[in-house]
Order: C-alpha cells, then structure tokens, then sequence
C-alpha cells in the first residue's frame, strides 16, 4: 500500500491506474486504506465465532426500527457494531433482509386500492413524454378509470392549461363528461381555463395528493403502454404534428380493443360503450351533490381545526372518496376480484 502511495506521489498518477497496472484491485487498496486509518491491520484473518449470548428480541425490536426502504436499510453498519460480539456480520445481514421483506409486505397491504366499478364516471388526466421519428411529443392521457378506455392528444410542446381545456372539452362533447377528474397538481392541469370547463359541464376535481405518484398508477401504466406501442412502429425522420398525432390515435385505437385480463377478457371499448356516457348523472343532480361534498369537505375541515390549502384539499379527497364508497362508484379491493360489466360488442 505504501509503494502504491509513493508512486502515486512521484508521478502524480492515480493510485486506481497504478493499482489495474500492478494487477490489484482498487477497491482492495481503498479498504486498506480505511483499516490503516483506524490503526487497524491492513489484512485479519477471521477471528473466534461471537461469544456473547445474543439478545434475541432486543435485535429483532432493533432491526425493525431501522429505516428500510424497498432495497435498502439505512444503520445497518452502527447496527452490527452494537451486536458485532453477539452475531457475525453475514448472519445479521440475513436478518435484515427478511424484516425489511416483510415490511414492504406490510406496507403494500395498508396502502389503500379501489376498483372502479362503472365505467364513465371517474375521469383521470396526465402528461407522457413520446419519442416520434427523433421528434418528441407531450401527449395529454385521458382514461376511465373503470374500463381503462383510452383518449389521447399530441402536443409539439409542453401542453397549456387552455390547450389542455380544449383538448378535455373535446373529449366531453364526444364521451361525456364524467362525474369526476383525477389529475395531479400540475400548473396545467389546474388553470383557470380548465378550471372553467370543469365548472361549465359541472366534473368535480380530484388531485393526486403530495408526494403520492402511487394515487395514480392506473393513468400511469397506459402511459407505459402508450410508450411501449408507439415503439413498435417505425415512424421515419422527421414527424410532423399531424402524423405524430395519427400514430398516438393508432396506439390508443390498438389498446382500447386489446382484451384484458382484469375485464375477463374483453377491450376497454366494449366496456367504456356498454351503457349511455351521456346520461350518468344529470345537471341537477351534479350541483346538488357539489354543494353536498362542499358542505361536507367544510364540515370536515373545521373538526380537524385546518385552515391551510393543503389541509383543504385532503379533507376535499377524504370526502369525495367516502361518497365514491358510499354510492357504489368504487369498493375497496381486498382481494383480486373483478368486477362484472355488462359489455356489448365495440365497432
């Protein structure tokens, strides 16, 4: 180590290319590096196993306050420390591993899943960036919740809140307006042009919370499939916004007649079209039920003694979520059952 260090000195090389010219291992000089640091020998031969009797819940109560992420666990090294006379490092990494396993088991089982059950009354919106012929394209997603029927509109730049207005309007003039909007807490997405069109066909507004990609995931995994189909076709250099936009209508026409699985093997189309989109809930009975959740969300709000946007918008989530429950809109998913629909044959 110290030959290496001189040389490194004279010929100001670094001790990484001098360590691949002698043929050992940089990570192997780091290491020695680190033990000389704290005055320990630069190689130990493994010592006597551990001796002291090993506190059995006191580690398993440790292990399990330590932070695990998905893959990793953060503190395991002051961890070993601690009970490094108790139990070799291997055995207590193994350890680690199963607590960390099972809290993500945990974690996924409290983390709240719905089944939308009929098809046209929740609505969510987003964003996807494309790749077409070297160009790339924002393409505005929106998507029924229930039956996973797609609509989708390209976009040569970032889409504006009244480009993304037009675009919603004119995906209600030919579906229907849903009874809700799930969309995320984008500038865009929440303009007073949009705001507008939402207020105009009475759609209520439902946003993702903070820090919670997750409240999403249905609107982001046709995105997924979006990307995935438009990278099957070869689309030649360049793509002007008309073609770009012909592609997308391909992809989504391809995906909405695909049977699925969770639609016991019929398309999003069928399903989306079995019943009347413009008859699912009337005027009156939309502002009705504004007014309803409104007075409910305030209700809420002033128990919980919150008087901050943030607070606003979750008592609004909270509320507009118990009625989904309540009206049969949605069930808590428990198991993986699927819900039934009547489906007629899609053109």
């Amino acid at each position: 180590m110290q030959r290496i260090i001189e040389i490194s000195k004279k010929t100001r090389a670094p001790a990484a290319q001098i360590c691949a010219a002698a043929g050992l291992a940089y990570s192997t000089f780091r290491r020695w590096m680190r033990r000389a640091s704290v005055g320990l020998p630069l190689v130990s031969n493994p010592g006597p196993r551990p001796v002291e009797p090993l506190d059995e819940s006191k580690l398993f109560s440790e292990i399990l306050a330590l932070a695990h992420g998905e893959k990793r666990t953060h503190g395991t090294g002051g961890l070993y420390e601690k009970f490094r006379s108790s139990i070799s490092r291997r055995d207590l990494y193994k350890r680690i591993r199963r607590v960390r396993s099972m809290v993500s088991r945990m974690r996924k089982d409290v983390i709240k899943r719905f089944r939308w059950n009929r098809p046209g009354t929740v609505m969510a919106t987003d964003t996807v960036e494309v790749k077409l012929g070297g160009s790339v394209y924002n393409v505005q997603t929106m998507r029924d919740q229930a039956s996973g029927y797609l609509d989708a509109h390209a976009s040569v730049s970032v889409p504006t809140d009244l480009w993304m207005a037009e675009k919603l309007g004119a995906t209600f003039a030919s579906q229907g307006a849903p009874i809700l909007l799930k969309r995320d807490n984008a500038k865009n997405e929440n303009g007073s042009a949009v705001k507008a069109l939402l207020d105009e066909h009475w759609v209520l507004p439902l946003n993702s919370p903070e820090y919670y990609p997750r409240y999403n995931g249905g609107v982001e995994g046709s995105q997924n499939e979006i990307q995935a189909e438009l990278e099957k076709y070869d689309v030649p250099a360049p793509c002007p916004q008309g073609h770009a936009s012909a592609h997308v209508a391909r992809a989504i026409g391809n995906l909405n007649h695909k049977p699925r699985k969770n639609l016991h093997g019929k398309c999003a189309c069928g399903v989306f079209h079995s019943g009347d989109r413009f008859a699912i809930m009337s005027k009156r009975k939309r502002v009705k039920l504004a007014a309803e959740l409104k007075a409910r969300a305030a209700k809420l709000l002033a128990q919980k003694g919150g008087d901050t946007p943030r607070q606003a918008r979750s008592a609004w989530r909270i509320v507009v979520e118990e009625w989904l429950l309540e009206s049969g809109h949605i069930t808590e998913k428990r198991k993986h059952v699927l819900p039934l629909f009547n489906v007629k044959r899609c053109s």
